[in-house]
């Protein structure tokens, strides 16, 4: 894999695993105050990859350890799932 897709698959996988803990509950965060309100509402992401270049197909993802995507189609799919998932419009 050259240097600029295993960076922008690593970025895809860091946008995944953040969006996978956004609800994560914190002991350590509790002992601070009063717990942060959830937001619920929509996200727009300001940049998204969603054409990821072919060296990412194929690769287990590092940070949730997930199956890797076997086509492009696949993972934009997954992609798509995960932004409707969290409610990413655009």
């Amino acid at each position: 894999m050259n240097k600029m897709g295993l960076m922008t698959y690593s970025i895809f996988m860091l946008f995944i695993a953040v969006a996978s803990n956004a609800g994560a509950d914190s002991t350590s965060a509790s002992a601070r105050g009063p717990a942060p309100v959830r937001y619920t509402g929509p996200i727009i992401d300001v940049h998204l990859h969603t054409d990821p270049p072919a060296s990412v197909i194929g690769v287990p993802n590092p940070v949730t350890h997930a199956r890797p995507a076997t086509s492009p189609a696949e993972l934009l799919d997954a992609t798509l799932r995960a932004c409707e998932q969290y409610h990413i419009v655009r």
